[in-house]
């Protein structure tokens, strides 16, 4: 199999993220951690919830607690079809009974993410070992993101920095042999 066809194998779903601001008064819940997932087996609309204030001390003014509410559009399709405000009011009612919010949220903004989100299907790791393989038979191809080794935002920087390195090594490389 070529790259390209190997690359095709990894399957993308498309989510949403709710940002929802409140003055900490308005929120009962301590936000003592960083936030939670919800199991598949609940059949939420919701499939996480980061308390990003409390993760990320610089994410809101004094006073004040971001909440990141994820949505899933592959396991609930009739999302991707909502309007904005009619997300936002979804997620604000699903989270009040969790952490006591009450009132509007003095801010809410919506990001939609659609088809840009890798599933790791069983037989990922196998599936990235047979691509990196078909790399090594095109010298200066490099590959490098969530769709790979991880999706967390630690997990790219870390890919990158290896890229990069891996990008140098190589250019040194082709450079000396000139």
């Amino acid at each position: 199999m070529s790259i390209r066809s190997n690359l095709s194998r990894i399957e993308y779903g498309s989510s949403a993220s709710v940002y929802l601001a409140y003055k900490k008064d308005q929120v009962k819940h301590q936000l003592d951690g960083t936030g939670f997932l919800v199991s598949g087996l609940e059949r939420s609309k919701v499939t996480a919830t980061t308390f990003t204030s409390s993760k990320w001390g610089n994410r809101s003014p004094k006073g004040y607690v971001l909440l990141r509410i994820f949505l899933s559009m592959d396991s609930n399709p009739t999302l991707a079809k909502m309007e904005t405000h009619e997300l936002i009011d979804l997620a604000t009612k699903w989270i009040n009974p969790i952490i006591g919010t009450s009132g509007q949220p003095y801010m809410s903004k919506l990001f939609r993410w659609p088809i840009s989100m890798p599933k790791y299907a069983m037989g990922h790791l196998n599936l990235i070992e047979k691509i990196n393989n078909d790399l090594t038979l095109n010298p200066g191809l490099f590959l490098t993101g969530a769709s790979y080794r991880g999706i967390g935002v630690p997990d790219c920087v870390r890919q990158g920095t290896q890229s990069a390195q891996e990008i140098v090594d190589y250019l040194r490389f082709k450079l000396c042999k000139e």
